[in-house]
C-alpha cells in the first residue's frame, strides 16, 4: 500500500515537473515578445500624436497645444482605468478567466493601435485610442500577474529566480525595441511601425491560450478589497507611493519623447 502511494506520488511529481517545463517558457515568450512590441511603438505614440497633422488648435501656442493633446491621451488612458477596473476585474474572475482576459487584452491593445492611425482624418480618434489602451491594461495585466505568481511558485523555492529571469528578458526587449522601431519609422514610416507592433501583440497571445493550464477561480469583489486598501490608514503612505509613482510614469511617458524630438530637431535645424 505505501509502495503504490509513493508511486502515485512520483508520477504526480515528475508530471508537475513536465507541466511546467512546457509553461515556464509560454509565460516568458508570451511578456517578453508582448514588451517588445509596446517598446517598438511606445515610446513613439507620444510623437506621432504630438506631431499629428490637423489637430484643433487648443493654445495659441502650436507646441502647447501638441502637448494638450499628447497628454489627453495619456489622461483618459488613466482616468478610464481607475473608473472600470473594479467593474471589470470581477468579470474576469468570474466569466472570462484569465487566458481568455490576456488574449482579450492583447487583442483590444491592437485596436487601441489600429485606432489611433485613423486619427490622421479625425484627431479626436486620439481619445478613443486612450478608452480601448485603457481595457486592454486591466484585460491583461492582474491575469497575467497571477498566473505567474501560480506558475512560477515552485516548491523548489525558485519563484526569485524565476522572477528576475522575467525582468531580464522584459528590459531587454524594452531596450532593443525602440531601436528597432526608430530604425522602421525611418525607412518605411509610423503606419508600418504600427502594423508589425500589432502582429506581435496578436502573436503574444498564442503561447498561453496553448500552453497554460488555468484553473477555475472564486468571485472576487474587487471594488471591496479597494475601498478596503484605500481606506485603510496601515496602507496610506503605500498608496500614497504608488499613485506618485503612477503619476511619474505618466508625466514621464508625455514629456520625455517630446523632448527628444524637439532637442533633435534644433540639432538638425
Amino acid at each position: 500500500m505505501h509502495a503504490g502511494l509513493n508511486l502515485k506520488r512520483h508520477i504526480r511529481g515528475n508530471l508537475h515537473f513536465d507541466f511546467h517545463l512546457r509553461e515556464y517558457p509560454a509565460l516568458y515568450l508570451s511578456h517578453t515578445t508582448r514588451n517588445l512590441a509596446i517598446s517598438l511603438i511606445g515610446i513613439f505614440i507620444p510623437i506621432y500624436i504630438f506631431t499629428l497633422a490637423g489637430k484643433p488648435l487648443l493654445h495659441s501656442s502650436e507646441i502647447i497645444s501638441n502637448l494638450i493633446w499628447t497628454a489627453s491621451y495619456v489622461l483618459v488612458k488613466d482616468v478610464s482605468m481607475l473608473i472600470l477596473m473594479p467593474w471589470m476585474t470581477k468579470e474576469i474572475f468570474e466569466k472570462l478567466h484569465f487566458k481568455k482576459s490576456i488574449f482579450l487584452g492583447n487583442l483590444s491593445l491592437a485596436a487601441s493601435i489600429a485606432v489611433l492611425t485613423m486619427a490622421s482624418s479625425n484627431p479626436y480618434f486620439i481619445l478613443v485610442s486612450g478608452a480601448i489602451a485603457a481595457i486592454s491594461g486591466i484585460l491583461y495585466w492582474t491575469p497575467y500577474h497571477l498566473l505567474f505568481i501560480r506558475k512560477a511558485s515552485s516548491q523548489d523555492g525558485h519563484y526569485g529566480r524565476n522572477f528576475a529571469l522575467r525582468i531580464m528578458l522584459t528590459h531587454g526587449a524594452q531596450a532593443l525595441g525602440p531601436v528597432i522601431g526608430g530604425f522602421v519609422i525611418m525607412m518605411l514610416g509610423f503606419n508600418y511601425l504600427f502594423i508589425i507592433g500589432t502582429i506581435l501583440i496578436i502573436f503574444s497571445s498564442t503561447p498561453i491560450l496553448f500552453s497554460i493550464h488555468e484553473h477555475r477561480h472564486n468571485s472576487h469583489p474587487a471594488w471591496k478589497v479597494f475601498m478596503k486598501y484605500f481606506k485603510s490608514k496601515s496602507h496610506r503612505f503605500d498608496s500614497i507611493s504608488i499613485g506618485a509613482e503612477s503619476l511619474e510614469d505618466s508625466l514621464y511617458s508625455i514629456f520625455w519623447p517630446v523632448l527628444l524630438l524637439l532637442v533633435a530637431s534644433d540639432l538638425s535645424a
